[in-house]
């Protein structure tokens, strides 16, 4: 089962990732995100374009990197 998610970049220039509408990690780099998520060269360049990517992830996949709210 997938569930989507939101990658947002915050004006620190951290990301936050978000799924049905609640914060699950904030202080994320880039890097962590790509790594995390698997970011295509495409995806990663409208992350850093528009400052926002929607994705889709295995709900069996643990989120970690960053700090929980």
């Amino acid at each position: 089962m997938s569930a989507k998610i939101d990658v947002i970049r915050e004006r620190d220039g951290s990301y936050l990732v978000a799924s049905g509408g609640r914060f699950i990690e904030q202080g994320l780099t880039l890097a962590q995100v790509t790594f995390q998520f698997g970011l295509t060269p495409a995806q990663e360049d409208s992350l850093v374009a528009l400052g926002r990517v929607s994705l889709e992830r295995q709900d069996d996949l643990p989120l970690t990197g960053g700090t929980k709210r």
